[in-house]
Parts: structure tokens; sequence; C-alpha cells
């Protein structure tokens, strides 16, 4: 029998470990290893979850789990705790209730072992679902009130210090407040430009480019958004706001979106901060007055690129965009002003792809269905020979009773021999599981070929948002390149096209 272990962080053990009470993930860990030791269940595999998402969509190791559960790989799930495994809304733990309790999987903790098949385990594992989510709600709104009470009292509470600050300890040890850095001439800078001086934000950013100021997350170049965001910022003038781009979920399609709409100043708390200001009030205001003065314009949300999700720029990673004109022939450029990769028209990409695809769709039809048997072959003799040297294994262990009840074997030198069995037979599981997972799957190309035959004859007549679609359903990700040496040539254009297999 097959067991896994997942391991996952609560909120309060990120605050223990704070306090110096060590790494959980590791303590855990030698916990259920040490109960699986005792057990003797054979662990195949250990996951372990870096983040504490609310919901299962944050949780990848998680998805990981449940997935590997409905294919039946485990016979049992060890963790620490159930509310470990769902503490999300009612319709995640619904998924793991019922993802364990149609496999069969048992849920093995220090304390119980939970079979989903048993009514009674079966009810008090749904009600232990239960009053995690209830927990998880009281601990989230005291986390809430206590953040509140935090700002009130001018402390800062963001994860990260912003451009200007750092992120200081206050000296009672109870909150966190910033101070100036080198990085604080420049903000009062970015005001004064854009204030007094006129510029905009794009011409600030060129400028601190030039000067060789790089944003708080990295990078060469300092983009215009950061300036844009250090201007609408208004703790540079000594406030703590909370409550400016609170989380909104909505619901599209059955799934759940979030979007962080700035919010009305009438429903923010605003609230003067203990640390220093940068600019005065004055200034902060003048800022907001000249931003309202020009706003955004709206642009068309028409699909005007039939490349758009697919074609990124090697250079950078930036998706290249289609830059219409009137005059001129529509050109494909990458959007990154410092990137050194030349555009190209759009018309001779446009069929350059289409030639590739064409060609693609040539050599998948003549490639041959054996191309992995040779590996396929190999690895299936070395899971036979595994397979037979476990079921020897577990013929040993049977006769390693036989010889405890003849008195023949001790209990300690029982234990000493069923020890060794288990760790050689955890030992050519794993190895049987890393086998199986490199067996090649099964490639049919019927479907691909389909769509990019689909696309080939029909693109003529499609709009640009067919195209796009068509485009999406079989290519994953076209890498576009072209030297600016190259910008007057006919052909210049290098590309590498990773479709959907």
């Amino acid at each position: 029998m097959s067991y896994c272990i997942y391991l996952r962080k609560s909120r309060a053990d990120t605050e223990l470990e704070r306090l110096g009470e060590g790494e959980t993930l590791a303590r855990h860990k030698r916990t259920l290893l040490s109960l699986a030791q005792s057990k003797s269940y054979a662990i195949g595999e250990i996951y372990e979850e870096i983040v504490s998402g609310e919901t299962i969509a944050a949780r990848p190791q998680m998805q990981r789990l449940l997935s590997d559960v409905e294919q039946g790989r485990w016979d049992g799930v060890l963790v620490m705790e159930l509310e470990r495994l769902a503490r999300g809304d009612s319709i995640d733990q619904g998924i793991v209730a019922q993802t364990f309790r149609i496999t069969g999987t048992l849920i093995i903790t220090p304390n119980k072992v939970y079979n989903p098949l048993n009514e009674f385990d079966e009810e008090y594992f749904e009600f232990g679902l239960f009053m995690s989510r209830r927990e998880y709600k009281t601990i989230n709104r005291r986390l809430q009130a206590g953040r509140i009470a935090s700002i009130k009292e001018g402390n800062y509470i963001g994860s990260a210090a912003p451009f200007g600050y750092n992120k200081v300890r206050l000296d009672n040890g109870k909150g966190f407040t910033l101070e100036e850095n080198d990085e604080s001439p420049y903000v009062k800078m970015i005001f004064d430009w854009y204030v007094n001086s006129g510029m905009t934000a794009g011409k600030i950013a060129e400028k601190l480019t030039l000067m060789g100021v790089t944003p708080k997350k990295g990078g060469s170049h300092f983009p215009t958004e950061s300036v844009r965001s250090i201007l609408r910022n208004r703790l540079y003038t000594g406030k703590i706001t909370w409550n400016w781009r609170p989380v909104k979920k909505t619901v599209e399609h059955g799934m759940v979106k979030r979007s962080r709409p700035r919010n009305d100043e009438s429903d923010m708390i605003i609230v003067d901060g203990i640390h220093p200001a940068l600019i005065s009030e004055e200034l902060f205001e003048a800022a907001q007055e000249r931003t309202g003065l020009n706003p955004r314009v709206a642009v068309s949300r028409e699909l005007v690129n039939p490349f758009a999700h697919v074609m990124v720029c090697k250079g950078c990673g930036n998706a290249i965009i289609r830059k219409p004109s009137k005059k001129n022939p529509d050109y494909l450029i990458c959007p990154n002003k410092y990137c050194g990769v030349s555009s190209a028209p759009f018309d001779i990409v446009e069929k350059q792809v289409l030639e590739r695809l064409a060609e693609i769709c040539g050599k998948l039809k003549l490639q041959s269905d054996k191309a992995n048997k040779s590996q396929e072959d190999t690895n299936t003799l070395q899971i036979d020979k595994i397979e037979k040297e476990l079921a020897k294994l577990k013929d040993q262990q049977n006769k390693l009773y036989d010889l405890l009840e003849q008195g023949i074997y001790s209990q300690e030198i029982f234990l000493e021999r069923q020890q060794v069995l288990n760790d050689k037979r955890s030992s050519m599981q794993k190895e049987l599981v890393e086998l199986r997972s490199k067996i090649p799957a099964p490639v049919d190309y019927t479907d691909i070929i389909a769509s990019i035959e689909r696309l080939l004859s029909e693109y003529a007549t499609l709009s640009v948002a067919e195209k796009n679609s068509l485009l999406c359903s079989c290519v994953r990700k076209i890498t576009y390149y072209r030297d600016k040496s190259n910008r007057y040539d006919q052909k210049p254009v290098s590309m590498e096209i990773e479709l959907k297999v």
C-alpha cells in the first residue's frame, strides 16, 4: 500500500516561527515520517505547501495532491490536522471531502485515522472541516481588527516598504513604521517635476532611468506605472491609508474573479502616520489636481491583433502588439522601448507564421508513432523487474511473522528485519513511481493537425477575433525576434512556434 504526506503552514505557524519556535514544515515532516515508520506506511511522496492560501486555487501542491488522489495513486494521506487539507469556503471543503470519499482514501493524523467510507468517520471529517472554517473566519476577524487598530496608531502594516522608505520595527516590538532612505530625494523630485516642471509620468520615468534609479522590485528601467503609483500615494504626505484598493470578488462563468479597484476616499481610513512625510499636503493635492485635468483617453477594446496572447518578444518576454497606421502598413512591435528587438511589417510576419504552421503540420503527419517506443520498452522491463521484487518482499514479510510465532526470531530481531524490508520496499516504490512517470504518454496529433488545417484553410475569411481564437486553440506560444541590423530586409523575422500538444 502507498501513502503520501501533505504539509502546509497555517498563519499561527508563521507567527510562532517569528517568535523563534523553529521551522514548522520541517518539524511536521519529522513527526509524520516518524508516524509512518511506526505504522509501516510506505511513503511515496511528500507534498510541501510553502504558501498559506485560503482556496485550493491558491495552493498548487493541494491541486497536485487532489489530482493524484483522484487517480487512485494513494491509499492514505498523512497530515498533521484535518484543517491542513481545507480551510477555505464550503465549495473547496466539499471538493476535498468528495474526492477522499469517492476514492476511499484514508486521512491519517497523529491522533486518528479517518476512513471516508465509514459513516461515522465521514460525519466527523465533515464536521471537522466545518469547525475549521468557523475558526478560520474568527481568526480573520481578529486579524482585521488588529490591523485596523495598528493603523489607527499610525503604524505601517504593509508587507514591503514603498519606494523612498525602509520598513523598521518599532522600539517596543509591536508593529512597524517607515524611515527615509537613499531613494527619498527621488520621490521629492518626482512630485516637483510633475507639478512645477509639467513633466509627464513617462518623461519622469525616462529621466529616472537615465539617472540609474531602479524600482523596488528590481529591473534596469524605471516603469511609468511606478511613477503614477507614487504620485497617487498619500503615504508620502505622512498619512497611513487603509482600504484604498480592497479586494472585490465577482463570479464569472462559475469562477470566482478577484479585482482591486481604487476606493473613494469616503470609504477609506486615513490617519496620521508616525513615519516622516516626504512632501507637503499642498504639493500632493496639486499633483492630484493635475492628474484630474489629464484623464486617460478610453481606447477601443476591439481586438486588432490575431497574435494577442500568443506572440512574445524573445528579447524581453513582453507581448508583441500590433501598431495600426493610416498611411503606412501596420507593424508588429515590442512595447518595451528599451528592448533591442526591432519591429516588422504585420503582413510579412503573418505570412511567415502561416507558412511555418503549414510546414509543422506536414511534419506531424509524417511523424512516427514509434518515436518513444525504445524508451517505453526499457522502462517497462525495469518496472516488471521491480514489481516482481516487491512481490518477493511481501512473501519475506509474511515469513517474518511465521518465524516470530514459531519462536525462531525474537521480537527485537523481528522488528529489525521488518524495518530493513520496509526501507527496501519504500525505496523500490519510489523508483517505481519515478519510472512510471518517465514512460512517455502516447501523443495523438489528430486534433492539433485538424485545428491547424482548419486555421490555414479558413484564415483569409475569418475576423481578427476568430483568427486569434483558432491560433490560441493550437499554438501555446510564438517567440518573435528581429535584429535591428535586418530592419529593412524583406524576410528578417525569426520565430519559434510551440504547439499545444
